[in-house]
């Protein structure tokens, strides 16, 4: 999970997939997972349920700015790098499995 953390700002994140820019989400935040985790909460961030013995890596934006960035769903194994913008008025929080909560900051 990437998110604002306390920051009132939207999160401003690059996301990269096996190297290549897909896109900027400008939203709370991101949730990345497998389909056995943070299922209830992709769900209810849009995402689809997918089955658990399907290998993916699930990425769902979090109440998003925009539209035009939907919750996708790729293989298990793709190299995904997340970043804050340069554009971003804050730093972001990054959090695994609900533990150790860390700031990432631009760049």
């Amino acid at each position: 999970l990437i998110d604002r953390g306390p920051s009132p700002y939207l999160c401003h994140i690059d996301l990269y997939l096996e190297g290549r820019h897909v896109t900027s989400v400008q939203g709370d935040g991101l949730i990345v997972s497998t389909p056995t985790g943070s299922t209830a909460y992709a769900v209810a961030a849009g995402a689809s349920m997918v089955h658990p013995n399907v290998p993916a890596i699930m990425v769902t934006p979090i109440c998003p700015h925009s539209l035009s960035f939907r919750p996708i769903v790729v293989p298990a194994g793709v190299e995904i790098k997340v970043m804050v913008s340069p554009e971003s008025r804050g730093s972001a929080w990054v959090s695994l499995d609900g533990r150790n909560m860390r700031e990432i900051k631009v760049g």
